[in-house]
């Protein structure tokens, strides 16, 4: 017996919800469907949920992109970033912040994002610091979403935040790494020590964190060292002081080449 997808706006004021004709057998691999037209006024897409309150299971990039078909009618309701409460309509110079329509429910947004807010622009002070001259890739302002999903965070010129947790500063440790990797791609001087390599590999990954870790020791960011899985037996790389661009670089490659790269 085959069953069916249902996608329903949720909300939404404007265009239409997709629609997917097809029927699928139980265990199937599914496309899922982009929000096409639909719109929301004042709001912007997140992703789709098993349940209108998103308290079920997340659907759509950045939680996936396929969905194994259950052995029932499916139904897909939109979940929405909004403004509401943020501080200047969740605007400052580099930024533009919305979170998770859902999340207010239990209170805990917007106060969050605002705690977050709060600190964005004196963070991104400390990062053009450590990038003297260079514009981050991608556009401005950035905007920023705070999901209702966990595992970190998605950087594609838009970022997307994915906190394990209700701690605002978990929220300010990912959105540093994430624009401190604009930085390193807008200097493009490539993030890797091995020959061959682009600007997105581990080795990379480590020299954001490694810039992340220099912060925290001087108590000056959040520290995101413990939202790592660091190699057995290593430590978080401290210096009494942020090292200047020129040094950066060849100081890092000696301490993944010792201490072999960080991973996500």
């Amino acid at each position: 017996m085959a069953f069916s997808i249902t996608y329903l706006g949720n909300g939404s004021d404007g265009g239409s919800a997709p629609v997917d004709p097809a029927a699928y057998n139980p265990g199937a691999t599914v496309a899922v469907q982009t929000p096409g037209s639909m719109t929301k006024t004042g709001s912007t897409f997140a992703y789709w949920n098993t349940r209108p309150d998103g308290s079920g299971v997340f659907h759509g990039w950045p939680q996936d992109t396929t969905l194994v078909m259950p052995a029932a009618n499916l139904t897909l309701y939109a979940q929405w970033f909004v403004t509401t409460g943020l501080n200047n309509g969740g605007s400052t110079t580099h930024y533009n912040f919305s979170y998770d329509s859902s999340l207010r429910a239990s209170g805990l947004e917007p106060a969050r994002t605002n705690a977050l807010i709060n600190n964005a622009e004196a963070d991104f002070a400390i990062m053009a610091a450590w990038f003297a001259g260079v514009k981050p890739s991608g556009k401005s302002p950035i905007s920023v979403y705070v999901t209702r999903l966990t595992g970190g965070a998605n950087n594609t010129g838009d970022i997307r935040l994915k906190p394990n947790s209700n701690d605002p500063n978990e929220l300010r440790s990912f959105l540093v790494s994430e624009v401190t990797e604009s930085f390193m791609q807008g200097q493009n001087l490539g993030w890797g020590f091995l020959p061959g390599v682009n600007n997105e590999e581990s080795c990379g990954e480590g020299h954001r964190y490694f810039s992340l870790s220099n912060s925290s020791c001087r108590r000056v960011l959040p520290d995101p060292t413990r939202l790592l899985r660091l190699p057995a037996g290593s430590t978080p790389h401290c210096r009494q002081a942020i090292p200047t661009l020129p040094d950066l670089l060849p100081l890092e490659r000696r301490r993944l080449i010792s201490d072999h790269a960080l991973t996500m």
